[in-house]
């Protein structure tokens, strides 16, 4: 007997009752998903049936799963990843899940009470995906002191003092320096010195001024920074180990506390680094998308033309936003303390559109944190 052919409409209901039969047996989500884009890509004679619930179930698999760009979902390929999970983003950048895990938490990427298994842990993979490149980059401190060509002492009076702070700071993380925030420092130091003797007893290194007038080592850079001191670098000797002050200009800081002075035209990436922006590209990403103004000037030096940082833009920033720095400025406690409170009052970094700018946050919302607070 000749077996009467199925109709689209007898395929199409073979098909959900085929997917229904299926998925009565105990499947997580993920799996009767998968069911059912396996019953929907087996089925191409009825495929006109269901492109509405295909392009809905698209939609919401982009939206809800960790897929990778490039990924073809029921037809399409999802342009560029939006979602990663824990598990995605351990695999795709070779840190283990649990050290990752401690990154985004720190970042706030989500909670750290967050139950959900690795696999289903997810995340903005656009807006994190500057901290994911960073991570694999992170040295050690034996590695950071070595490029700065600074002693153990040296460095621990630069992290103590908050003028180096680790991209992470959990004492489980065992490389949390960025060296790029190292070299900053040298070559910021280093375009103030001049070339001095190596056995001058007129000067002294930054480290030995601390000690012996017991000005913080940040308040020394401060100074240097606004020619109140002026900086040497010792002949022969590399790096911060090298850098030295005069003996009787600390002495005149210890007898009148440091001045104020007129603000300084600075470079973007100098002012950056003060505020703790020092990723450059999210600080020029803040200008170009006209939250807030910097100056095009000429170098005097090279003639090229650089974006500057201006009284009048300084102003403009710190009249509108805040960062850890900045708080710990004004507010007289540790940026770390501070932050913490900020976020757990559920100030979210300024991000008006999705960008990621980085910890810097409207100074309305700070300041009402805190006036709630004290009030």
């Amino acid at each position: 007997m000749t077996k009467k052919p199925q109709t689209s409409k007898e395929a199409a209901e073979k098909v959900v009752k085929n997917i229904r039969r299926k998925t009565r047996q105990t499947y997580s989500a993920e799996e009767k998903i998968r069911i059912v884009l396996a019953g929907l890509r087996g089925e191409e004679s009825i495929s006109v049936l269901f492109d509405s619930f295909r392009d809905i179930l698209r939609d919401c698999i982009f939206a809800r799963w960790p897929i990778a760009g490039g990924e073809v979902i029921l037809g399409k390929a999802l342009e560029e990843r939006s979602l990663h999970s824990v598990s995605s983003a351990a695999k795709e950048t070779g840190i283990g899940p649990a050290l990752l895990t401690q990154f985004l938490v720190k970042a706030g990427a989500f909670s750290k009470d967050d139950e959900r298994p690795d696999a289903r842990k997810t995340f903005d993979a656009r807006r994190y995906a500057s901290l994911l490149n960073e991570i694999p980059e992170l040295i050690g401190p034996i590695e950071m002191r070595n490029l700065m060509s600074a002693t153990l002492s040296q460095f621990k009076s630069l992290v103590d003092d908050s003028v180096l702070v680790p991209a992470i700071n959990i004492p489980t993380v065992k490389s949390p320096w960025r060296r790029e925030d190292g070299i900053a420092l040298i070559t910021e130091l280093s375009g103030y010195a001049q070339q001095i003797d190596v056995i001058d007893p007129l000067w002294e290194s930054l480290h030995a001024a601390k000690i012996r007038s017991g000005i913080r080592t940040g308040a020394i850079i401060e100074a240097v920074r606004t020619r109140q001191l002026q900086l040497g670098a010792r002949a022969g000797q590399a790096g911060y180990a090298g850098l030295c002050v005069l003996k009787n200009e600390i002495d005149a800081l210890i007898r009148a506390p440091l001045r104020p002075k007129h603000v300084q035209d600075l470079t973007v990436s100098a002012f950056g680094r003060q505020i703790g922006m020092r990723d450059k590209g999210r600080f020029l990403a803040l200008i170009a998308d006209e939250h807030t103004t910097a100056t095009e000037k000429i170098n005097p030096t090279t003639g090229v033309a650089h974006l500057y940082m201006t009284e009048k833009d300084i102003q403009a920033f710190h009249q509108r936003f805040m960062t850890s720095p900045t708080m710990e400025a004004e507010f007289g406690q540790h940026r770390r303390k501070l932050l913490t409170e900020v976020l757990a009052a559920g100030v979210n970094p300024f991000a008006p559109n999705g960008e990621d700018y980085g910890y810097v946050f409207l100074r309305s919302e700070v300041e009402a944190v805190f006036r709630y607070a004290n009030s």
